[in-house]
């Protein structure tokens, strides 16, 4: 069976050869570490896969610029918070003021032996733009607060106030 997808055809695959199937561990470790990179972007091909992404869901793209921060704005305000946080079966396991501690889990077999770990991450929305913007933390972290501390360099979140 065939289909077109974003103006190209797509065909369905029923069953894997044995030499696919023996690449599925390649591919995924080859994803799994480019989903924890924390290297900068090729910002033109990151651009190029925004526009290509409105392209297939047919919307018109929207203005790209050139910061890592700004790419993950527009394609978080795109495609909806909400909806990725569905999508990716995120927790909230705390909050504090404008800051929630989130847990995003992956399928068990993420890492190809069963021992997925969660990834942490603490999201802000700006009180004066309504923008949510999310920091990667470390899982051992139990709380908003001391997610926040953590990424503020130790400094408690009592002792600065939210600018505006």
């Amino acid at each position: 069976m065939s289909h077109k997808v974003g103006g190209m055809s797509q065909t369905k695959v029923k069953k894997l050869t044995p030499e696919q199937a023996a690449l599925i561990p390649v591919y995924r470790e080859k994803w799994r570490a480019r989903s924890l990179s924390t290297g900068p972007i090729n910002r033109s091909q990151a651009a190029e896969t925004v526009k290509s992404a409105y392209a297939i869901i047919g919307k018109k793209s929207p203005e790209v610029k050139e910061q890592n921060a700004e790419i993950r704005r527009v394609l978080i305000q795109g495609i909806t918070y909400d909806r990725i946080c569905q999508e990716l079966a995120v927790t909230e396991l705390d909050s504090w003021q404008e800051y929630t501690l989130l847990s995003i889990e992956f399928d068990d077999d993420f890492d190809g032996v069963g021992n997925a770990k969660p990834v942490y991450l603490l999201k802000m929305t700006c009180p004066s733009t309504g923008h949510i913007h999310a920091l990667r933390v470390p899982p051992e972290i139990e709380s908003a607060k001391e997610a926040i501390r953590w990424v503020n360099w130790d400094i408690d979140p009592e002792e600065f106030s939210v600018q505006t």
